[in-house]
């Protein structure tokens, strides 16, 4: 071949090796784009992509009369509002969610906005972007930051009516969250009055604290919400039955019982204990039973009830 066609053929080469490459890179960045839009990220101008987003847990609170759908994988911390019965800080490695009251009543919206989202602390920057939402068909604002180094922000909603904590009366609720998450949880609130018969669709008894797989040392903290039905005889209205089942061989070593503080049968109330158990000799892990007694039965569980809506929780003994 001639030297010149050589080069020739070789330059088309090497042009033709720089098209493919550019061609495959640039079809990379653009399926890289797509994968981080639908992990849930923040994308660029004033839009956050929430649409795929897994929010398959329920967290209902009957002291502040609200139901949230938020990740499974997001678990109770300590802090949130000091005077509830429930945990209302959750976290987890993508995200978060805490609840807070603030106003009194009387307070309008475009305050409690300018004193949140224009504090002196500034949390959500100089310039935050804020969006009208409705929740329960209570008018209420989305505040998130402009600035992309921020990732915190809120939705602020009024209550249907004034919540009292600790003798004090608020107005507005106010979810603290990241901005990956801010629209899902937005969609997925909402308020209830908790009356008998008004909410559908939950499980009569949600646990929060432990969580599965949790190491406990002679306590387990025991918090959650639950709807018990009378079960006669009178008196055992609200009365949950805990215990610890080994579980290898079944066996009951531990029974309680506890009050949930609803308003009245049929209603949401929410229940705490701390439950001492004896440690065993060689048994490394126990299974967390709450639950309630038929009411066909009539009778607590442990005299001759079935132990009804059981909710387990696997639980692991410190060494």
């Amino acid at each position: 071949m001639h030297p010149s066609l050589r080069v020739i053929v070789f330059v088309a080469a090497v042009l033709t090796l720089v098209l493919v490459s550019t061609l495959l890179v640039a079809a990379y960045e653009r399926g890289a784009q797509r994968f981080r839009f639908s992990r849930g990220q923040a994308v660029t101008g004033t839009t956050t992509a929430t649409t795929a987003v897994s929010i398959d847990a329920i967290y209902l609170n009957p002291e502040l009369g609200l139901i949230l759908h938020y990740p499974s994988n997001w678990i109770p911390e300590q802090g949130g509002v000091s005077a509830m019965t429930l945990p209302t800080r959750f976290r987890g490695v993508d995200g978060f969610f805490e609840l807070a009251v603030t106003g009194e009543p009387g307070m309008t919206l475009s305050l409690a906005v300018n004193d949140l989202a224009y504090g002196e602390e500034q949390p959500y920057g100089a310039n935050p972007r804020i969006t009208a939402i409705t929740v329960s068909g209570q008018e209420g604002r989305l505040i998130a930051a402009t600035d992309p180094n921020i990732t915190d922000a809120a939705i602020l909603v009024p209550f249907p009516r004034p919540v009292t904590l600790n003798g004090q009366s608020a107005a507005f609720l106010v979810l603290h969250t990241d901005q990956a998450h801010l629209e899902a949880l937005a969609a997925q609130l909402r308020f209830v009055r908790n009356q008998s018969g008004e909410i559908t669709g939950l499980p009569n008894i949600l646990v929060y604290e432990p969580r599965s797989n949790d190491v406990v040392d002679g306590t387990v903290s025991i918090v959650g919400v639950a709807r018990v039905f009378p079960a006669s005889p009178a008196g055992r209205e609200n009365t949950l039955s805990l215990r610890l089942v080994d579980p290898y061989t079944n066996r009951v070593f531990l029974e309680q019982t506890t009050m949930a503080t609803a308003p009245n049968a049929g209603a949401y109330g929410t229940f705490a204990i701390d439950l001492n158990f004896p440690r065993i000799e060689n048994l490394r892990s126990a299974t967390l039973e709450v639950f309630q007694a038929s009411p066909r039965d009539g009778l607590p569980a442990r005299q001759a009830g079935t132990p009804t809506d059981v909710v387990a929780i696997p639980l692991r003994f410190a060494p």
